[in-house]
């Protein structure tokens, strides 16, 4: 069952009073009960807030308990239903039943027959990162940006994506917390306090000031590299923190200046009298934009950017007027000169689109278009306009992956491009080019229930993944859930088309995106071909990993 949102909701007293003072009638008296249990010591959970709701109507849970001495907890009169449980404790971040991957876990069916009385509610212990940050003289570093990015699945494949930040104190300490298991990194953004631009010397202070100021000034003109844990500058090289239930963990963080290097973006003249807008960011875990710190100053009517670690940058310039934002990726070493009207090869594709039903009438303006880059996971959307059209700029070359939201039960029917290759619902671009899509929408998704069993009885807690055919390119229309205590599931909003579904216990950490990883588990899978505003109940066998 996937999660129906509750985060930080507080739940006072009186509500288990207003649910639990109305008398229930006796075939509608059902009870949920079990222990909380810490996961890592296997010791029970005394003090334990358990919250419960039902999942009907997308309700939040609206009564809650605290587990006894023994860690016991129960809620009684319960109507025959399918509910959703969190528990949470001092030490114990909240957390639902049986919860893998964020947002899913396991659903309680209560009714007639099914045992809903002897529940294991194992809690992960919330987990910490924290450290110092230093200079190379052993001094702290303040209001550095210390960035947390973990690695896991992320929309069917391992990636490292960002999780949070915090800033370091006066001291130069930092906490991330609380976590749970996993897979972290740790990268610092900084500038030093004492850093002063030798660019800032002017002709007639330079023949005033003696060669040791000088020499001085330009010892000062230093800046710190993007730093990841364990003291590298390359992503590739950062060091993994793995994190289990409870662990305390410290990642110091020392950081060494550079030499810093300058960036000169010619403007001159203005672009209709207005200066152009201009962004350097480095690219972080391959997807995370990251804009670079620096300062800004004139140089003659050019702009000059200082206090810029050398290495490699993407540099976005936005000119008034023009058609769309430029960029383009270089390698700052030294004094570096830009000239944006020169910019426009690789980073400067586009892509042109209109959208119309398949019955010929134009798109609803709520349509919001989505495009995935296949390489970075990252996600861009454009809403669609009054006569159906869309567009994107400062795009990279590559594969997207495009999609449909915000709009109701209409979904992507076909698509035609030119100056692009479609494979799927995926556009390839290549180099600048300027590509036009057309986009056909159908109505009426489908919905697929049904129970994921083990020697014909239900199983919960098991991933359950309803597979497109070609499936590398169609990653949209995969659709997942996590098996209810009685086995049972839901995969909604179904794009009309042929799926296989597969159910695999403890397949969580599983790239279940990729055809080569699912490939195995297909022989056995149960095939379905969805219609439009299809409904469809079916078994599926439960496969071990």
């Amino acid at each position: 069952m996937k999660r129906i949102g509750l985060i930080g909701i507080l739940l006072c007293s009186f509500a288990l009073v207003a649910q639990t003072s109305k008398p229930a009638k006796p075939a509608q008296d059902f009870r949920i009960a079990g222990t909380a249990y810490d996961a890592s010591s296997g010791q029970t959970l005394p003090g334990a807030r358990i919250s419960l709701g039902s999942t009907e109507g997308n309700k939040v849970p609206d009564r809650s308990v605290l587990t006894g001495p023994d860690g016991a907890f129960a809620f009684d009169h319960l109507f025959a239903d399918k509910y959703q449980m969190y528990g949470e404790a001092v030490g114990f971040p909240q957390q639902g039943f049986e919860q893998h991957e964020a947002p899913y876990l396991t659903g309680i069916v209560v009714g007639a027959g099914i045992d809903s009385e002897h529940l294991v509610f194992r809690l992960q212990r919330g987990s910490v990162i924290s450290g110092a940050v230093s200079d190379e003289f052993n001094d702290p570093v303040r209001q550095a940006n210390v960035m947390l990015f973990r690695r896991g699945i992320d929309n069917g494949r391992f990636s490292t994506h960002f999780a949070r930040e915090a800033q370091t104190d006066d001291q130069g300490h930092y906490k991330f917390a609380p976590l749970l298991p996993g897979t972290y990194f740790v990268a610092v953004s900084a500038r030093p306090w004492y850093t002063h631009s030798a660019l800032e010397l002017t002709t007639q202070t330079e023949s005033r000031a003696s060669q040791q100021v000088i020499e001085n000034m330009k010892r000062l003109d230093v800046a710190f590299p993007l730093t990841y844990y364990s003291g590298v500058s390359d992503s590739s090289d950062a060091t993994p923190i793995a994190v289990r239930s409870g662990d305390r963990v410290t990642a110091d963080l020392a950081l060494h200046s550079v030499p810093s290097a300058a960036v000169t973006i010619k403007t001159s003249p203005p672009q209709n009298g207005r200066m152009p807008f201009i962004r350097l960011s480095q690219q972080v875990f391959g997807d995370y934009d990251l804009p670079s710190q620096f300062e800004q100053r004139n140089r003659g009517e050019d702009m000059l950017f200082t206090g810029i670690a050398p290495g490699s940058y993407l540099a976005h310039i936005t000119i008034p007027g023009g058609d769309h934002d430029r960029v383009q990726e270089i390698e700052v070493s030294g004094d570096t000169v830009l000239d944006p009207e020169t910019m426009g090869a690789s980073g400067s594709a586009s892509i042109k689109g209109i959208v119309r039903m398949a019955s010929g009438s134009p798109a609803s303006r709520e349509a919001v278009i989505l495009i995935r880059n296949h390489k970075t996971g990252r996600n861009e959307g454009r809403r669609v306009d009054e006569q159906g059209t869309f567009e994107f700029d400062n795009l990279l070359p590559g594969t997207y992956e495009v999609s449909i939201a915000n709009n109701g039960n209409v979904y992507l029917l076909d698509m035609a491009a030119s100056n692009a290759k479609i494979n799927g619902r995926a556009v390839t671009i290549a180099g600048t080019s300027s590509v036009d899509l057309a986009i056909t929408l159908g109505k009426g998704m489908g919905e697929i229930h049904g129970v994921a069993q083990r020697d014909g009885k239900g199983l919960g807690g098991t991933m359950v993944v309803l597979v497109p055919v070609n499936a590398d390119y169609n990653s949209v229309l995969f659709r997942r859930d996590q098996s209810d205590s009685d086995g049972t599931f839901t995969l909604p909003r179904v794009v009309p088309g042929k799926y296989s579904v597969v159910a695999i216990e403890g397949g969580w950490d599983l790239e279940w995106s990729r055809s080569e990883v699912l490939k195995p588990y297909l022989a056995k899978a149960e095939t379905v071909e969805v219609a439009a505003n299809g409904k469809y109940d079916i078994k599926v066998q439960v496969q071990s990993k």
